[in-house]
């Protein structure tokens, strides 16, 4: 496969995998599906192979680093912890802060080497 086919099939994954996330945060959601829970799980496998991808690996490690943060959450709402769910959440929303702010540094071009997470 074309380098340029594969990473325009590896960002229509990760707008997939957006958009999995942002069905699995909706506001109210009091149960998570095993199978939402499973499609989540399985983007890592993904998102590992992106990492060397020298124009969107950036963008796979800070979706891992939110991915970190979503399987958790998963499993604490099933349980009925919403303290925890709601730490879980915030912390996802601040590494995707990041992850826009790099995004952000990308568009401009500037280096993202400086950009925290």
């Amino acid at each position: 496969m074309e380098y340029q086919a594969l990473s325009h099939a590896r960002l229509q994954r990760l707008i997939s995998l957006t958009i999995l996330a942002q069905k699995i945060t909706e506001p109210g959601r009091t149960k998570i599906s095993n199978k939402l829970i499973s499609e989540l799980k399985d983007s890592r496998l993904f998102l590992m192979a992106a990492l060397g991808d020298e124009l969107i690996g950036k963008i796979a490690a800070n979706k891992l680093l939110i991915l970190d943060e979503l399987i958790p959450y998963c499993n604490v709402v099933n349980e009925g912890n919403t303290q925890a769910a709601r730490l879980h959440f915030e912390k996802a929303a601040l590494i995707h802060e990041a992850g826009d702010r790099m995004m952000t540094a990308i568009y401009d071009g500037k280096e993202v080497d400086d950009i925290e997470f």
